[in-house]
């Protein structure tokens, strides 16, 4: 047996079910492996679809700046995720101004250029800064909210007023439905809710409640009403409310809203007679006059619920102690998926989410660094313009991670003469089921037998090393270990004493090489590699070429190599061989296998 042949396998090859396997490079890696863990909203690199995702995948109550894909995007962008606010929270900040702003009359660009933003990085929920965001311009919504602020009337619930009553907004709040478009659309398209005479009974509008005994947050007439959206007959307003003391519309004596003719946000009225009711402090007066009541304000957003349908199919395949597969059904129009899982112990917050952004038709997530035996996950669809879905059902992801254990240990010998087979002390490899390690020849050490798909892999432990075994004699003891491993990775070692006698070995010598077509009269280099260090010779037929007698060997174990130029004779087929003498007396000379090559003629003239 070639003891250092012995050293390159004991270091590097599994030895599984009585075949002797090369330990190659990792396998290609599969389309559907994951991005590294990320918190969805958390970041650029982890945009959510919307803020409800965020609420979906964590239960987040906190109010604040997060990251929405806002028009393919990642946009910080400011939110309402509390869900002690109206309609449940996850509302996004699309637009804001103080009392006496003037930054977003009817008539300015912001609410008509989608390419247009203000402030976009005044990320708060306050009315101190004229800002205008990019949700604004593309974020789709299906219900919209105005809440006024910091007003001038007197006559103000600072708990909340309007649609909502008293509300967290802590304002005078309309809101109305809307089909999903965005706020830039919405404001820059003509629409009445409502137009008509007579007295307008949605007195949330325009009193603290919707009761006609309310106090006055904006003046009114009871002759004619028209309340909606880009309006600019008799009155401007981007979302507001104009009266008439007649009963049709025309000589409009009152508007109150957003987006005025000349405020951003105001109650506006300049009666010329004393049919109008004015804010002052209680439920109005009915008085003639002026009176102009500036107001800060928000526009606030929200997006239609998930319609993506819930993956399906969810199937776990183990890959190792710390990693497992995860399989699920596609989802139409599905784009890319989130992956979440945590133990048991945790909340959906303090486990781990991955993204899958490329996924085949049959998607998959690799999830690695497992530590725990039992983890809860799930799984939701996201598409493109923001669609997202219901997640599948949480269910449970449960990993093998018992090693195995090997019972006995033994001594045996290695007969170094080849003609003479080892011998080898049964031992047990238990898991789930029991292998045996039976006797075996020079040529495969251990031969196993299992149906639990264990590997074996020897190690060794101790010195002498094989390397100078060779220069010490017979009679040599190594101590080496069995490592048993599962195919799930968990592990196991069993040290073994080996006792090596008979050290005289041939060399391992492999068949020459030449690189190249191969022509009459040119120069060729000719490679073998060695087993051990020497002289080696080089033949063609059965004759010496004049040149390659006695190449030394260049390298180290165990790639040595010896080479040498020939330059062929005669053309046509042709047979080299190569001859080792080693330099170490350990070793005895070897010839090589034989080599076929074909030398051409050459076609060139000189």
């Amino acid at each position: 047996m070639n003891l250092r042949k012995f050293k390159h396998l004991a270091l590097g090859i599994i030895i599984l079910s009585s075949q002797l396997l090369f330990i190659g490079t990792d396998p290609a890696k599969a389309v559907n492996d994951v991005s590294s863990s990320c918190a969805v909203g958390s970041s650029s690199s982890c945009p959510a679809q919307s803020p409800q995702e965020i609420v979906n995948l964590y239960g987040t109550t906190t109010n604040g700046s997060y990251w929405l894909n806002v028009n393919g995007t990642a946009t910080e962008t400011y939110l309402i995720l509390n869900s002690g606010y109206p309609e449940g929270g996850s509302w996004f900040l699309g637009m804001k101004g103080t009392k006496t702003s003037t930054s977003f009359t009817y008539s300015t660009g912001y609410w008509t250029d989608a390419t247009t933003t203000l402030s976009p990085s005044s990320l708060s929920d306050d009315v101190s800064t004229d800002a205008k965001f990019n949700a604004f311009n593309y974020l789709p919504v299906t219900r919209i909210a105005a809440v006024f602020e910091d007003r001038s009337s007197q006559a103000f619930n600072a708990s909340g007023s309007g649609d909502y009553g008293t509300n967290s907004f802590a304002g005078h709040t309309w809101t109305e439905a809307i089909s999903s478009q965005t706020m830039l659309s919405r404001f820059n398209t003509n629409s009445n809710v409502v137009a008509g005479s007579g007295t307008w009974t949605s007195y949330s509008k325009y009193r603290e409640t919707n009761s006609a005994s309310g106090k006055l947050v904006f003046p009114y007439q009871t002759g004619y009403v028209q309340y909606g959206y880009a309006n600019t007959n008799g009155q401007s307003y981007r979302w507001g409310v104009t009266f008439n003391n007649e009963s049709s519309q025309g000589s409009n004596d009152s508007v109150s809203g957003i987006g005025l003719a000349s405020y951003s946000a105001a109650g506006v009225l300049s009666y010329s007679d004393s049919l109008s009711y004015t804010v002052n402090g209680g439920t109005g007066s009915l008085n003639g006059g002026t009176q102009t009541l500036q107001s800060g304000f928000q526009i606030w957003g929200k997006m239609a619920s998930g319609t993506l349908a819930a993956p399906g199919s969810l199937t776990q395949s183990q890959q190792s102690s710390s990693s497992s597969r995860i399989s699920w059904g596609s989802v139409a129009s599905a784009t890319e998926y989130v992956v979440q899982y945590k133990t048991s112990a945790q909340s959906w917050s303090q486990g781990s989410t991955v993204r899958v952004s490329s996924p085949s038709a049959s998607p998959s997530a690799l999830l690695t660094g497992l530590t725990d035996s039992s983890y809860n996950l799930r799984i939701w669809a996201r598409g493109a313009n923001n669609t997202y879905g219901s997640a599948n059902g949480s269910i449970t992801m449960t990993l093998d991670q018992s090693a195995p254990t090997l019972t006995s240990s033994s001594s045996f010998n290695f007969a170094e003469n080849t003609s003479t087979s080892s011998t080898a002390a049964l031992i047990s490899v238990n898991e789930s089921s029991t292998i045996t390690v039976n006797s075996g020849s020079d040529s495969a050490i251990f031969a196993l037998s299992t149906v639990d798909t264990l590997t074996a892999r020897i190690r060794f432990l101790s010195s002498p090393d094989f390397e100078n075994a060779l220069d010490v004699g017979a009679n040599n003891v190594y101590n080496i270990s069995l490592r048993a491993t599962d195919s799930l990775g968990n592990f196991a070692d069993l040290a073994i004493s080996i006792t090596v006698t008979n050290v005289n070995e041939s060399s391992n010598l492999g068949a020459p090489t030449v690189s190249g077509t191969i022509y009459k009269g040119i120069s060729t280099t000719i490679s073998v590699t060695v087993g051990t260090a020497g002289k080696v010779r080089f033949f063609v037929g059965n004759k010496r070429i004049a040149n390659c007698l006695a190449r030394s060997t260049t390298g180290s174990y165990p790639n040595f190599s010896a080479t040498c130029s020939w330059k062929p004779s005669v053309s046509g087929r042709a047979t080299l061989t190569a001859r080792v003498t080693p330099s170490d007396n350990s070793f005895s000379a070897a010839t090589s296998e034989a080599t076929s090559i074909l030398v051409l003629r050459r076609t060139n003239q000189r």
